[in-house]
């Protein structure tokens, strides 16, 4: 399963959006989200579009789930640890998302950063 995730922010009216879907193996569309986070900053966009992917993969109890994201931000808060130390809520949330599969997924940056 690949679950692909994008954020969109509209810097100047202050719109902020999240989505993504869960692909199989031959690239076939299994489901998808969206969700509308209103004022928010480059990096959380990142961070809520892969918590609202892990909780719907969780809740579908798939496994062995490759995520796609152009956040490098976000990519690199999660594997770099920072959510021991940080204050984000959002980190904490999705470790503990990420903990029941933690050693079965990967992650790629493609695209374009969210800055």
């Amino acid at each position: 399963m690949c679950l692909n995730t994008d954020g969109s922010v509209r810097q100047d009216e202050g719109l902020t959006a999240v989505g993504g879907l869960v692909r199989d193996q031959n690239g076939r569309w299994i489901m998808g989200f969206n969700k509308y986070l209103g004022n928010c900053i480059g990096t959380e966009v990142g961070l809520w579009d892969m918590l609202d992917g892990l909780k719907l993969i969780l809740d579908r109890r798939f496994q062995r789930i490759l995520i796609e994201t152009d956040s490098l931000e976000a990519i690199n808060a999660i594997h770099e640890g920072a959510f021991r130390i940080s204050s984000s809520t959002l980190l904490r949330r999705i470790h503990q998302c990420n903990s029941p599969i933690l050693g079965l997924v990967g992650t790629v940056v493609s695209g374009p950063q969210i800055q």
